[in-house]
């Protein structure tokens, strides 16, 4: 015989989803090219932020809790929200897969081809790069410096 009642766990079910909700559509991208919506991800990334903020709570209350215990919580739900997709820790692979370049970029644009998620924001990016490189050109070598 259960101790809970099915309709206490029906409650408190339905309390979760009703607290997980307003932060279902924070980050996921809306009527945006290339992206289509999934409420699968929305409702797990609305429980992901409320079981991020409890275990962020045991921080702010004086325990000891380190990145990958957050990230753990992170991952847990990104799970649940696909299971047929593997999440790895990169930071437990060999210095080898690193060396190797691992395969950590995403192009937005390859050849004449464009990602049709990041191709628009190619011109930024390229005035980040065009910045960066002005901030950073050693005194006497700036031959490719706009004047």
């Amino acid at each position: 015989r259960p101790s809970v009642a099915a309709k206490d766990v029906k409650a408190a079910t339905r309390k979760w989803v009703n607290a997980a909700a307003p932060y279902e559509g924070l980050v996921q991208l809306e009527n945006c090219p290339g992206f289509l919506p999934n409420t699968r991800h929305h409702r797990m990334f609305g429980f992901m932020v409320l079981h991020a903020a409890y275990v962020a709570r045991r921080a702010f209350a004086g325990n000891a809790v380190n990145w990958r215990e957050v990230y753990e919580v992170v991952v847990r739900w990104r799970r649940e929200a696909e299971p047929g997709d593997a999440v790895w820790w990169i930071d437990g692979l060999p210095e080898k897969a690193f060396a190797e370049g691992f395969g950590l970029h995403t192009p937005m644009q390859s050849g004449q081809l464009k990602v049709v998620r990041y191709a628009k924001y190619i011109p930024d990016a390229l005035e980040v790069v065009k910045e960066t490189l002005r901030r950073n050109v050693p005194p006497g070598e700036d031959d490719f410096v706009e004047r």
